[in-house]
């Protein structure tokens, strides 16, 4: 079963504030949006940080 998304939060995505993301104590994934790309997204889970894009392509 997918992990309930804690928190929300949006900022502009450079290398000094993502080094300082990290994961809370909760059992919980945190996502992070970008305010520069649309789409762009930081999951951050116990384990791991992952990056991902969503986009449409040709209304799709």
């Amino acid at each position: 079963m997918t992990k309930i998304i804690k928190d929300l939060r949006t900022f502009k995505f450079s290398k000094r504030k993502l080094d300082k993301v990290s994961y809370s104590d909760s059992d919980k994934d945190i996502v992070y949006h970008d305010t520069d790309s649309y789409g762009l997204k930081l999951r951050v889970t116990k384990n791991q940080k992952t990056f991902y894009f969503i986009r449409k392509l040709n209304g799709k």
